[in-house]
């Protein structure tokens, strides 16, 4: 009955999303090479902490220390002049103003066009990964779905729309709001994965004997989301220790949703036997999480606790390793529950 009277009514739904967030991908594919590329990087408190070899950030003379005060002439503590900036063409003029030494001075550079390694280290793994949740979420779900199935499926949207480049939206209104609306469905997702994962392959009994647990998973990830999209609306001024309390806030919280996720998994892993683990798909989803999710918790920690230091080695590339996490999840939920036959479905479809 679960197969036929609950979870199938979200089928057009489901797709129709899944289309429209098609769509957004592609449109946002077309625009990747229109990114321009400066070569340095801001910690939450506006300190270089890395500048590219080789880049114009380098060419201009940029250090790695130097705080920025204005980018392109805009004060980096406005958000409202940021989305007013807007993306600058390839080959155009940029500057950015820094606090050296006790004085200021304003440096400028060409933007140019990012290196191919960059374009495909993230946008590149971005629709990757991003097709890949599409895909298979939509099609795990109409083959066989079920409570478990759907809650993949929305999880796995949520994940495409995050992961396939957003086209470039000129207004700086439409920006804002798209923006507010991408920070709200970070929150939702997270609440979402570890809600996941504490259900798979059953749920867990501390979330099964404590109902106000689930509502605690669905307000405190969405929460600092909505506060984040507050915030992309309003445009206020944020000082950069107030900018670094809140990226101190978002890897406390968004890491920990992440990482609790990758510990249920564990729990459930090591709770099973072996052969509890092969017929539930466990092995596939352990792997998935943890090839998937490992290194972006460990480069979360790493910033939330050092947020003035570079880049780890090759941390630009980690992003790739997310394919495991569509493959393993799917793979896991088609083992675990997998589609009903022909002749089953005719049955159930009768009862």
């Amino acid at each position: 009955m679960e197969w036929t009277t609950n979870y199938k009514r979200y089928k057009m739904l489901l797709s129709i999303l899944a289309v429209v967030f098609l769509i957004w991908g592609a449109f946002g594919a077309l625009g990747i090479t229109k990114t321009p590329y400066s070569g340095y990087s801001l910690s939450p408190d506006n300190v270089v902490t890395q500048v590219r070899a080789g880049s114009p950030a380098e060419a201009a003379g940029l250090r790695v220390g130097d705080t920025v005060t204005k980018i392109d002439n805009r004060p980096v503590e406005s958000v409202a002049d940021w989305y007013e900036r807007g993306r600058p063409a390839i080959g155009s003029v940029g500057s950015v103003t820094v606090k050296r030494n006790g004085g200021e001075q304003t440096l400028t550079f060409h933007y140019a066009q990012q290196p191919m390694a960059d374009i495909l280290a993230s946008s590149g793994a971005g629709v990757l990964i991003g097709l890949a949740f599409l895909i298979l979420g939509l099609m795990v779900y109409l083959k066989n779905p079920t409570r478990l199935s759907t809650i993949f499926c929305e999880l796995s949207l949520m994940l495409a729309l995050l992961y396939l480049p957003a086209p470039y939206i000129a207004s700086p209104g439409i920006r804002r709001v798209t923006s507010a609306v991408i920070s709200l469905i970070v929150g939702v997702m997270l609440a979402t994965l570890l809600y996941y994962c504490l259900n798979f392959p059953r749920t867990k009994e501390v979330l099964a004997s404590r109902p106000w647990l689930r509502q605690a998973i669905f307000v405190i990830a969405p929460l600092l989301g909505l506060v984040f999209a507050l915030i992309n609306l309003a445009a206020p001024n944020i000082s950069a220790g107030n900018s670094l309390l809140l990226s101190i806030l978002a890897g406390v919280i968004y890491g920990g949703y992440i990482l609790l996720a990758i510990m249920a998994v564990i729990d459930s892993y090591l709770k099973s036997s072996a052969e509890e683990r092969s017929a539930s798909g466990l092995n596939l989803m352990l792997l998935g999480v943890v090839v998937g999710l490992g290194p972006l918790v460990i480069s979360i920690l790493y910033h939330t606790i050092l947020p003035r230091a570079g880049d780890l080695p090759g941390e630009r590339f980690w992003g790739i390793t997310g394919i495991a996490l569509p493959i393993g999840l799917a793979l896991a939920l088609m083992k675990h529950e997998p589609a009903p036959t022909t002749a089953k479905a005719g049955e159930e479809a009768t009862t």
